[in-house]
C-alpha cells in the first residue's frame, strides 16, 4: 500500500526520531564515560573541524551567545579536552583548540558510533546501503538549506 505524501512525511519524521532514540544510549555512555555532554561534544567537534577558531568565530558558527559559549569552554578546559590560547598575530583574539585528550575522546566516541552503524548497515545489504547513502545526502543538504534559511544573526539557537 502506497502512503500519501502527508503519511510519508510523518513516517520519515517518526523513523528519524526512532533512530535518534536508538542511538541515545551512545550519547549517555559519552556523558558517563567522559563527563562531556552532547552540547559540549558538538562544540568539540566544531573546534576540531575548524582548526583553532576564535571564540567569536565559534559563537557565529554555533549561533549562541558569547557568555553561553564562554561557560561551555571553561568547563571543557577544566575537563582537559580543549585549551584556550592567545592568537600569535593578535593577542586580543583568543583561540581554542582540542587537546590530545579531547581528540582521544572524540575518536573513541566516533569509533563506537561507527561500529554500531556499520553493523546495522551491513545487515541491510549493498543495494539498500547505496539508496540510503544517496537519500541521506539529499536529505542532509535539504535540511541544511532549511536551517540556513531560518537562521538569523541575532537569534541564538539552543544547543
Amino acid at each position: 500500500m502506497l502512503l500519501s505524501e502527508d503519511e510519508t512525511i510523518e513516517r520519515v519524521i517518526a523513523e528519524v526520531g526512532r533512530l535518534n532514540m536508538t542511538l541515545e544510549p551512545l550519547r549517555i555512555q559519552a556523558w558517563e564515560a567522559y563527563g562531556v555532554t552532547v552540547s559540549q561534544l558538538r562544540v568539540m567537534h566544531l573546534i576540531r573541524q575548524m582548526g583553532a577558531p576564535s571564540q567569536r568565530e565559534l559563537t557565529l558558527a554555533l549561533k549562541i551567545s558569547g557568555p553561553t559559549l564562554s561557560g561551555m569552554i571553561d568547563r571543557l578546559i577544566q575537563r582537559g579536552v580543549i585549551e584556550r590560547r592567545d592568537d600569535a598575530l593578535d593577542r586580543r583574539i583568543t583561540r581554542v583548540s582540542v587537546t590530545a585528550e579531547g581528540d582521544d575522546v572524540l575518536r573513541a566516541l566516533e569509533q563506537a558510533g561507527h561500529a554500531v552503524l556499520g553493523e546495522a548497515l551491513a545487515a541491510i545489504g549493498p543495494a539498500a546501503r547505496q539508496r540510503l547513502a544517496r537519500d541521506l545526502a539529499s536529505f542532509a543538504t535539504a535540511t541544511e538549506a532549511v536551517m540556513n534559511a531560518r537562521a538569523t544573526p541575532h537569534e541564538p539557537v539552543a544547543l
